[in-house]
């Protein structure tokens, strides 16, 4: 089981500015100061999480993410059932965001009039993914920055957000602790 220590993004040369949305009325922000989480102690998880993807889901991300020789970063969301939040079930690209070849930065307007549109259909982001360069295959200092900045407040805590990364052709599947970003997780990728 994979665990990053944020001794590691410290390091990290890559960064970016995604944007998740959590059930309970949570919008994407602006860009706010970032201030570091103070460091917590190495913990072990009881079982490795698993990601659910439906394969049309998963193709989209790919088609999108992986098919082309890497120039810059992108991303998008990953939207799913509110009662099910470890369940893909639709990627949308983030047409209007900003990419780079080492960050990417949302456009939270839009990302929100998608949300909101689904929301109806008991619909909501379950997470975000996005491209990194090749051999940066982890969460980067920017990832984290940006994780922390929206799960610092306390009523967008206490779940697990979905963070894979594309990187080298291949899905890197991430859960985010809420409650804890510096936890990320390593999980188990289920196509269904």
């Amino acid at each position: 089981m994979a665990f990053l220590e944020p001794d590691h993004f410290s390091r990290s040369l890559f960064g970016m500015v995604v944007s998740p949305f959590l059930p309970g009325g949570f919008r994407l922000p602006s860009s706010k100061p970032f201030a570091p989480p103070a460091r917590k102690p190495f913990r072990a998880e009881p079982h490795r999480p698993t990601m659910l993807i439906t394969q049309g889901a998963y193709t989209a991300i790919m088609r999108d993410l992986a098919s082309r020789t890497f120039q810059r970063e992108q991303g998008g969301i990953l939207l799913g059932p509110k009662d099910t939040p470890d369940l893909v079930t639709h990627y949308v690209k983030d047409e209007w965001g900003t990419g780079r070849t080492t960050s990417f930065t949302i456009s939270p307007d839009h990302l929100n009039r998608i949300i909101d549109s689904v929301r109806p259909a008991n619909m909501t982001c379950v997470g975000m993914v996005h491209s990194h360069p090749p051999g940066i295959c982890q969460a980067s200092h920017g990832d984290m920055q940006f994780l922390h900045r929206i799960f610092s407040n306390p009523k967008n805590g206490g779940g697990r957000f979905l963070f894979p990364i594309v990187c080298n052709g291949k899905l890197h599947p991430y859960v985010v602790d809420t409650s804890d970003v510096s936890r990320i997780v390593t999980a188990d990728l289920l196509l269904v």
